[in-house]
């Protein structure tokens, strides 16, 4: 069942937040929900949201850094 983006933006929360500063939570989440509407566009309609080894990956290689996050270097 496929579930929304403010919930799925609810479920990570408290993994951005143990990751990220606390003011950078919000942006984090912002990019994390524009990346999934990008994954959409790519891989739509079936798949709604980037996967979660997917997810894992980004997550661990931005090491809680939002410019990281946000450029990929």
């Amino acid at each position: 069942m496929a579930i929304g983006s403010e919930q799925r933006r609810r479920e990570r929360k408290p993994r951005v937040e143990e990751l990220f500063a606390s003011q950078q939570v919000e942006a984090a989440l912002d990019l994390l929900h524009l990346m999934d509407m990008a994954w959409h566009d790519c891989y739509g309609p079936r798949e709604l949201e980037v996967p979660p080894a997917v997810l894992d990956d980004v997550l661990l290689l931005a090491d809680g850094d939002l410019a990281v996050l946000i450029n990929g270097s």
